[in-house]
């Protein structure tokens, strides 16, 4: 479902997102104050705010084409389609932008590559590529075609002595030929070396099945002295918005405050506003997260330079305090419990957030082949070291099966070792044994709190 809207003040999807557009959709952007260009953007991929400048899904578009339809772009934003070489070369020239390629096989695996660095020149450069600081999953098969000029298959400006466009049916910043080719023809699987490669993720003679590249931009724009939150909304309009857009990537916010909610919002506004502390720090990221509402996304600050806005209603009913994942140094007030130094390992923390108020448990879990599943409990209480932290727990409901209710050693070992799913070793791992058993460690885990209505 793609949603038409125009404003041509708006440089790029970037600060449309930052603007408040956080649905999926084409859009009309202006880099530079020139014609406007109507764009795809992606506002849910990695923070958001990219600009989808190439997609195959299908092979119901022809990539094999001149130099004339690259220029000026070609297919259908809501399919397949190349944005076209002079818009690229707007939307990366006047701001520091990276790139993602996202890019799926006929199996299903689905790898990416990041680039911290993105542009392409004008056409009287024939469009040379500069990509930089590869990060992700796919391999690095950007690289052997750094500096290169664009080639079609009526405008040789590669390296070799034959045409690499002719030669391998695309368009692409060719050198000696590709180690990625992802303006190939579009063929099935294996043994097409004119297909859609990827030399480190299927090799160049594997043709892939999906892949779309976007941009982004990088440049930092924010304060580097804190964080921007709503501070007053009106009662039954609860909500939480952080505004951080950095390209440093030292730049992390391992030191903040959040708003205090009131234990009752009815008829009150929130009392104060967040934060305003930023600690440099390379090697630490923290979480906060905010679940259990439709619009609610979770908040991930580590080390990336995508620019990012987050929004997040709150409502009375449905507000989760996460007690996992957050670093040491972290502060963070919620309904009036104050939280310091927040670490799962903390159990004080867990005794005085479940000692003062009736409290349930959520349990989510997610195993490496994408499924999730849930426990919930309508009673959650963790005693006082007094009582070694005694745990206390209702009835179970969810699709998860109940791995806590057990006594000897355990069921459920969520703060195990972090392994690849199968494991030889016994019941070491992430495990919960009735959703993969106890030789499967668990991709991803998250317990949460919440006040019983």
């Amino acid at each position: 479902l793609f949603l038409l809207l125009t404003k041509s003040e708006a440089k790029s999807c970037t600060q449309l997102l930052k603007d408040g557009f956080t649905s999926n959709g084409v859009y009309t952007i202006n880099p530079d104050g020139g014609k406007p260009i109507r764009v795809l953007c992606d506002m849910t991929t990695d923070g958001g705010g990219w600009t989808v400048f190439q997609r195959r899904l299908d092979g119901s578009v022809d990539f094999f084409r001149d130099w004339k339809s690259y220029k000026e772009g070609f297919g259908s934003l809501s399919g397949e389609f190349w944005l076209g070489n002079d818009n690229l070369h707007r939307l990366t020239a006047a701001d520091d932008v990276m790139l993602s390629v996202e890019l799926e096989d006929f199996d299903g695996s689905i790898k990416y590559a990041e680039y911290t660095t993105f542009k392409i020149a004008d056409e009287v450069d024939k469009y040379r590529l500069l990509v930089e600081g590869y990060k992700g999953t796919a391999g690095d098969s950007m690289k052997p075609h750094n500096h290169m000029q664009f080639s079609t298959k009526d405008q040789d400006n590669d390296l070799k002595v034959t045409s690499c466009a002719q030669r391998y049916k695309g368009a692409w910043w060719y050198k000696s030929c590709h180690e990625s080719h992802l303006n190939g023809l579009y063929l099935n699987g294996q043994n097409f070396p004119e297909g859609i490669n990827w030399v480190t993720f299927r090799n160049n003679y594997y043709s892939l099945k999906r892949t779309e590249m976007r941009s982004c931009d990088t440049s930092y724009s924010g304060s580097r002295e804190g964080m921007e939150v709503a501070s007053t909304v009106k009662p039954n309009e609860v909500s939480l918005t952080i505004s951080f857009t950095y390209g440093d990537p030292r730049i992390m916010t391992t030191v903040f405050q959040a708003i205090n909610f009131a234990r009752d919002i009815r008829g009150r506004r929130l009392n104060g506003s967040v934060i305003r502390q930023i600690q440099v720090d390379s090697e630490s990221s923290c979480r906060l997260h905010c679940v259990k509402e439709s619009s609610c996304v979770s908040y991930n600050f580590g080390s990336t330079t995508n620019n990012k806005k987050f929004k997040c209603q709150l409502s009375d009913s449905d507000r989760f305090a996460s007690f996992k994942n957050f670093t040491e140094d972290n502060k963070f007030l919620y309904r009036g419990v104050k939280i310091r130094n927040f670490r799962s390992r903390n159990l004080n923390f867990l005794h005085r957030l479940t000692d003062a108020n009736d409290v349930m448990l959520r349990v989510d879990l997610e195993d490496f082949e994408g499924n999730i599943t849930y426990a919930e409990y309508k009673t959650f209480k963790v005693a006082d070291e007094a009582d070694k932290y005694r745990l206390t727990l209702g009835e179970y409901s969810g699709t998860a099966g109940d791995s806590f209710m057990y006594h000897s050693c355990h069921k459920s070992n969520l703060n195990g070792m972090y392994f690849n799913g199968q494991h030889a070793s016994r019941a070491d791992g992430v495990n919960w044994f009735t959703f993969r058993g106890k030789q499967y460690s668990l991709k991803r885990t998250e317990m949460k709190v919440k006040a019983k209505e």
